[in-house]
């Protein structure tokens, strides 16, 4: 028996993990295809609440919106990256609470899709387990999110 609890934990744990990278990836996906389809810019950002960025992943929750002022013209878009009063919320993502941490490795804390699709530089998001187990998700250029395995997932840069 405790050879198969230790197991059984490590399953669950790894199961989470999985959750996770899964539901940042359906967002990112989600703010390009919104992008591409609202010929608008569509964030990605962190957030405590629902009503706006708060510029670190210490909650490891985030938000996805469409950042516009919300007239239907897309040369109006105000560009600020911040949710503004009328702009459409798509997604609010609350932390599971599992002990999983997100933190910055490379790029802004914010990701910016186009209306062509294509995010604002490369980010790299890594989440951390209690284990000390990780995994990276890295946003081409291109707008397209990657997997990075644990030995290849560097450390926060901060």
């Amino acid at each position: 028996m405790t050879i198969g609890i230790p197991s059984f934990f490590d399953l669950i744990q790894n199961n989470r993990m999985t959750v996770e990278n899964n539901k940042l990836i359906s967002s990112l996906l989600l703010a390009r295809s919104e992008a591409v389809k609202r010929q608008y810019e569509v964030v990605l950002c962190p957030s405590a609440n629902d009503t706006g960025c708060t510029g670190n992943w210490t909650d490891n929750n985030w938000i996805v919106f469409v950042d516009d002022d919300d007239d239907g013209t897309a040369e109006t878009s105000d560009g600020n990256g911040a949710l503004d009063s009328g702009e459409p919320l798509l997604r609010y993502e609350a932390s599971a609470g599992n002990a999983l941490d997100w933190g910055v490795v490379t790029g802004g804390t914010s990701i910016i899709f186009g209306a062509n699709g294509m995010a604002d530089g490369v980010h790299q998001l890594r989440l951390l387990d209690s284990r000390s187990e990780r995994s990276c998700i890295e946003t081409l250029s291109s707008g397209r999110p990657v997997v990075i395995a644990d030995a290849d997932c560097p450390a926060p840069s901060g």
